[in-house]
């Protein structure tokens, strides 16, 4: 159950939230050298691909979007540094129902910061975690999008077990 609060503030990775910022419209700067509606299509589409796929199982699509040597930052444990890494860690989780709308994409032609919510739960539907979420996206030399850097935080109270004088009131 631990892991899985760890875990949790991840959305990555489920119904409904109370968010404001899941009720927002998905934005995007445009500059002179910015992201195209191609990039910002292919954010939309691998993000809902990831999160659909996750919570049928399939969790290949979720860690397919990271770099060789990406940076995961996911609460309360050590920063993951690579791919493999944060496979481990992914498959590591029993089965979950997540979702990780964008509310906004900024960048320019070679670089893309997506920001989101999450919201994940367990297979009955009971709420785990909800959270935001920042993926840093690169493109590299062959015009292909993959997540550098990724960090993600819970917006639930860290579970804590009561010590001392107000556990003996209880």
């Amino acid at each position: 159950m631990k892991q899985i609060l760890l875990w949790a503030g991840l959305f990555t990775l489920a119904a409904c939230t109370s968010s404001t910022d899941q009720k927002q419209e998905t934005t995007s700067t445009p500059s002179a050298t910015g992201l195209t509606d191609k990039d910002k299509e292919f954010f939309q589409k691998v993000t809902v691909n990831a999160y659909e796929s996750f919570s049928k199982g399939d969790r290949a699509p979720y860690i397919n979007r990271y770099s060789a040597d990406a940076i995961y930052m996911a609460p309360n444990m050590e920063t993951m540094k690579g791919k493999d890494a944060i496979k481990e860690y992914v498959n590591s989780y029993p089965p979950l129902h997540v979702e990780f709308p964008i509310v906004e994409i900024l960048g320019t032609a070679n670089h893309a910061n997506v920001r989101g919510t999450y919201v994940i739960n367990d297979t009955t539907g009971k709420l785990m975690d909800k959270g935001k979420y920042l993926s840093v996206f690169q493109k590299d030399a062959n015009g292909n999008w993959s997540i550098t850097h990724e960090i993600f935080n819970s917006d639930m109270p860290v579970p804590t077990e009561q010590k001392g004088a107000a556990a003996e009131k209880q």
